[in-house]
């Protein structure tokens, strides 16, 4: 549990801090992750974090 909610922590927050090509993307990203976290965040760490721009695009896995 505490691994689930500090990985909730960090997409949030890469999320936020960071630019996405369009903020509609940002949104999307930004709810599915807060509305539905056992899918979302997976989802982003996986996919999603390679559509960022302005900072190396490297997963944590």
């Amino acid at each position: 549990m505490p691994l689930f909610i500090v990985l909730w922590i960090y997409c949030v927050y890469d999320i936020v801090t960071h630019k996405y090509q369009n903020d509609r993307d940002k949104l999307i990203y930004l709810l599915l992750v807060i509305v539905v976290p056992v899918i979302g965040i997976p989802l982003y760490l996986i996919f999603w974090r390679t559509k960022k721009t302005g900072k190396l695009n490297k997963s944590i896995f």
